[in-house]
């Protein structure tokens, strides 16, 4: 992949199963109910400001290399 076809944007309800993969290689163990949490609050709240940022692929994929 090149670096310069990676696209920033923000972060959609979709990408959970990504971010949980992306953060379990970073950290070495799994918290999908502590992203749950942060998603809900991300999607389900009025007052939550959405500024949450995926890496995406050509192909629209989040990267999680």
């Amino acid at each position: 992949m090149n670096e310069s076809t990676i696209n920033i944007r923000l972060m959609k309800d979709d990408d959970f199963d990504a971010v949980v993969a992306i953060d379990e290689k970073v950290l070495q163990t799994s918290r999908p109910d502590y992203y749950k949490l942060k998603f809900e609050m991300l999607f389900e709240s009025t007052h939550y400001l959405p500024t949450s940022l995926v890496a995406e692929n050509e192909e629209g994929a989040v990267v999680v290399k």
